[in-house]
Formats: C-alpha cells, sequence, structure tokens
C-alpha cells in the first residue's frame, strides 16, 4: 500500500483530539501540539484498516515479531503483530532517577521473559506516532542490545506542508523521523488543519547488524585491546629505557622465565603472540559474561573500566605469580599506569566489542 484514500485519513483524524500550547517531549525537545491518542485503541474496527496497510508494508522483510514501546506503539504492535501472525513483543520506559535537561534520557527495557527469546531474530519497529523518536530510538537500542535485528520501521509522511508528526499523545513539528507515525497534517481540532492529505507509507530500513558479526566484533576488539596495550607499555617503559625487543622478551618469560631475554628477535615474536592471545581471551571472556548478564553488554562504559581493573588484579596477583617470570615490585607510577591501561585500553575496548557482538543477529 502506497496511498490511503482521503476518507480513511479523515476517519482516522476524527478519532484524535488536539489542543495548543507549549509542551515538552518525551525527548526533552518541545512542541506546541498536544494528541490525545488514547481514543485510537478503544474501536480497533475503526482503525483497521491501517493496520492492515502497515502490515502490508512490513510483510516482504519476513520478519519473526513486530516490537513497539507502550502504550500506544505496544496497541498497536499488537494488532499489526496479529495481521501478520507473527510473535508480539513489547518495551517498557524507564526514566534515570533524577531530573535533568539533557535529551533522550529515556530508556525502553523488554521485559525479562521475551529478551533471550528474541536473539537473532528479525524484528519490525512501530510506535502509534512520533515526534523525535524517543520511544523508537529507546526500542531499537534495547532490541539491538539483546542480539535481536531490527530491519524495518514505518513512517507515514503528509503531502501538505508543514507536517505535523507525534509522538506518544504529543506533537510537535518535526523534519526527522525514524518510524511510522500515523498522522499527517495537523489534526481537525487544531487551528488551520487541512481539508485533506494524502496518506503515503515510506518503508524506512534500519541498519544491517549482520555487518558486524560476533566474530568480527571481537576480532576488532582483541586488536584494540593488543595494539592499545602494547603502545601503552612501549611508551611508558620506554621513557624509562626499555627497548621494545625487551618489552615483547618480558612477555614471553611468563612461559620462558629468564631464557626469554636470551632469545633474540625470536622470543621478542613469540611474546607479541603471547600478548594477542591473552587480549584475545580477555575480550572473548567478557563476551560469554555478557551473554548471561545482557546489561555488561548495554553499558560498556560502566562495566568496561570495572572489567579492566578486574582483569588487572587477576593479572597482577594470580597469573604473574605463578608463571615463570614471577611477581616483581611495582613502583607507584607504574602502578597508576597499569590501572588506567587496563581500566580505558583493556576494558573498554572489550566491552564494546561485546555489544558490537551482541547486535549481530547470529550471536545466539
Amino acid at each position: 500500500m502506497r496511498d490511503v484514500q482521503p476518507e480513511r485519513t479523515r476517519a482516522f483524524l476524527e478519532l484524535v483530539a488536539g489542543r495548543r500550547g507549549h509542551f515538552r517531549l518525551e525527548s526533552g525537545h518541545h512542541g506546541r501540539l498536544w494528541l490525545d491518542l488514547d481514543p485510537l485503541f478503544t474501536q480497533p474496527a475503526r482503525i483497521a484498516p491501517f493496520v492492515a496497510s502497515l502490515a502490508t508494508a512490513i510483510r516482504p522483510y519476513t520478519v519473526a515479531a513486530v516490537c513497539g514501546p507502550l502504550l500506544g506503539g505496544a496497541f498497536l504492535a499488537q494488532l499489526v503483530a496479529h495481521a501478520l501472525d507473527v510473535e508480539f513483543c513489547f518495551t517498557e520506559r524507564v526514566l534515570p532517577a533524577g531530573s535533568s535537561d539533557a535529551l533522550y534520557r529515556a530508556r525502553y527495557r523488554l521485559p525479562p521473559v521475551l529478551s533471550t527469546r528474541l536473539r537473532g531474530q528479525r524484528i519490525a519497529l512501530v510506535d502509534d506516532v512520533m515526534s523525535a523518536g524517543s520511544a523508537l530510538r529507546g526500542t531499537y537500542a534495547e532490541l539491538q542490545a539483546h542480539g535481536a535485528t531490527p530491519v524495518v520501521a514505518e513512517r507515514s509522511s503528509s503531502s501538505a506542508p508543514p507536517a505535523w508528526t507525534t509522538s506518544r499523545g504529543r506533537a510537535s513539528q518535526s523534519r526527522r523521523s525514524r518510524a511510522m507515525t500515523t498522522t499527517c497534517g495537523r489534526p481537525p481540532t487544531a487551528p488551520s488543519a487541512p481539508r485533506a492529505c494524502q496518506w503515503k507509507m515510506s518503508r524506512l530500513p534500519l541498519p544491517d547488524a549482520r555487518s558486524m558479526t560476533p566474530a568480527r566484533a571481537l576480532a576488532s576488539g582483541t586488536l584494540a585491546v593488543g595494539v592499545l596495550d602494547i603502545l601503552d607499555a612501549f611508551i611508558f617503559f620506554g621513557l624509562r629505557g626499555a627497548a621494545p625487543v625487551r618489552i615483547l622478551q618480558s612477555i614471553a618469560a611468563g612461559l620462558l622465565g629468564p631464557a626469554s631475554f636470551r632469545g633474540g628477535a625470536s622470543t621478542a615474536a613469540l611474546g607479541l603472540l603471547l600478548h594477542f592471545f591473552i587480549a584475545g581471551a580477555i575480550v572473548v571472556t567478557y563476551y560469554l559474561a555478557s551473554r548471561r548478564l545482557p546489561d555488561l553488554a548495554r553499558r560498556p562504559l560502566l562495566y568496561g573500566p570495572l572489567y579492566g581493573l578486574t582483569v588487572y588484579a587477576v593479572m597482577t596477583f594470580v597469573v604473574l605469580p605463578l608463571s615463570a617470570a614471577g611477581a616483581g615490585a611495582r613502583p607507584l607510577p607504574v602502578l597508576i599506569n597499569g590501572l588506567l591501561i587496563h581500566a580505558l585500553g583493556v576494558g573498554v575496548p572489550s566491552a564494546l566489542a561485546a555489544r558490537a557482538a551482541a547486535r549481530s543477529p547470529s550471536s545466539g
């Protein structure tokens, strides 16, 4: 379906009441129009043509489920899912504690019972109407964090400028739209409402998460951790007189002991190989933990540094004392540098790699 008949548009607009004023939207942006959308879902038969149109537009994407944010988006998603004979899911809004003027503060979370079922599935996103897309933005991020693949969202556009797009009972004049809207022009209760507007469904494909497979994400994370950590060692210890070859030999010393320093380039190469092997193990360990605890992938800047510090503690107090190199004294500058590079150069890239891997549909 592309254009909906004007009589359907008028019938739809009759279900919507609006008023003018100054309203602060969920996204943090401000608007001048408020739409009461609750009546839309009290008479499902009257919005059935629009539901059928959405289902027709989404069907070619062969989705496994339709997802929408509570309230109105979830109601609509359930109707569309029924029309497509696929699963339905929804997200719930969570506002961070405290007041703030920051944009897009609201987060949307999947119920725990749904989060594991969606991994690797192709999902269509719908919302009742939108302005800056706070609800769809949050739902999209939540689905990706749980390994689902949002493949399409829907948008209705008006041929009568200026086009008003609305968000969850509120409205604003907006040129940005990432999901489907279900109104065009201004509602009949708003001043200067157009007498008729053409409805047009525009499919809006979302970024394809398949561009980053779990293996590729973990390989990228391993490269980042390995390069950042070894560069830090070259610079920090190089300023204290240590040559790069000796730094690499000191890594191989964990396996070979003092003999590593007499092995020349061969033990230095072994040290480099061991260094990246350890980096890979660190990245993969975080990823596997994030499969059990998805919040690790959702909040990489919080849990990444904590993980890096944990890695530093394990390496310093467990691995090195048990290795052939043995544990040595750590002056304060060495300790501080070790903490910083492990928090920022090891933990954060590991967490970001886990998040990228979790967003891949093949991660399941």
